[in-house]
């Protein structure tokens, strides 16, 4: 049973515990946990993970993960994080968030994953210096893993919105190449692939693509939510909250989007709450999409 987080009134109305909507793994930073957050693998997720487990197992250097913003690739990479594959050699999955960073960020993130000395020093006289040192210890420490046949993997999600680190990663890639290299795992949105270096593009040895949900995907995602936050006193069977009608107009309103489905679902829960509804609707549901365009919610 999932533990609640917060006792909020409209919770309660529908008897749950915590919101099967509500996903919080959109982290800038994530955390190994015991517990895994329930993953829904319909659509393209489950083969989505499928794919990074086998390119964990063959050792490729390079991977980039595609999708739209809000379709799952972090919820994805965090399942990948605490899912290694049966046969992986030896390997850690190191997730950093590079989103807005510039390469002394990104060195300093990558020299503290890897132990290198440097990459904790806290007052620098000079950062050309302190950069040429911490090259040089990322780069013995890349070669350190070949040689004890250890194989780190290194997420590095919005890689797209990162600042001019195709020239590092290019570098990296070179350093650590070989069977039993280490694998650099990139989160790109869809939509900005046409801006990616592309050296980096034809380096990529396997693309891994989250597709919009179709509308009967949208429907079994809605029910596995539902399902893993079933109420206490919700007898055996379909939790029916939504409509049929209610889950059509979800679909066609968030396109598919797994983030706007949930952000959709979850306010639409809180207002047929607030007027004592016993279920979700499609005029309740097109409610709260137009409330929520007019701030602009749903387009940014």
């Amino acid at each position: 049973m999932i533990q609640p987080t917060k006792n909020l009134p409209h919770l309660d109305h529908w008897g749950f515990t915590s919101s099967p909507f509500h996903q919080s793994s959109r982290l800038h930073s994530l955390q190994p946990s015991n517990t895994l957050p329930p993953f829904f693998d319909g659509g393209s997720h489950g083969e989505a993970l499928a794919r990074l487990q086998f390119l964990a197992t063959m050792g490729y250097s390079l991977g980039i993960v595609l999708g739209s913003s809000g379709s799952g690739k972090t919820t994805l990479f965090q399942q990948f994080q605490q899912r290694p594959a049966d046969d992986r050699r030896n390997q850690g999955v190191y997730y950093l968030n590079v989103y807005g960073q510039r390469e002394e960020e990104f060195l300093s993130q990558l020299g503290k994953k890897l132990h290198c000395p440097v990459a904790y020093e806290t007052e620098i006289s000079s950062l050309p210096r302190w950069t040429m040192i911490l090259w040089q210890q990322i780069e013995q420490a890349l070669y350190r893993t070949r040689q004890n046949k250890w194989a780190p993997i290194f997420v590095l999600d919005d890689f797209d919105r990162s600042e001019k680190l195709e020239v590092p990663l290019l570098r990296l890639l070179n350093a650590s190449y070989s069977e039993n290299g280490a694998t650099f795992l990139l989160g790109v949105n869809s939509y900005r692939l046409i801006h990616l270096n592309r050296q980096i593009i034809d380096s990529c040895q396997l693309r891994i693509d989250i597709d919009p949900f179709s509308e009967e995907e949208t429907y079994d995602y809605l029910q596995f939510l539902l399902e893993n936050h079933r109420p206490l006193d919700h007898p055996d069977g379909p939790i029916t909250i939504f409509s049929e009608e209610a889950c059509r107009d979800l679909y066609h309103l968030s396109e598919g989007n797994p983030r706007k489905i949930n952000h959709l679902a979850e306010l639409s829960l809180a207002v047929a709450a607030e007027g004592g509804a016993d279920h979700i609707d499609e005029e309740m549901v097109q409610k709260v999409y137009e409330e929520l365009l007019i701030h602009d919610d749903l387009t940014t």
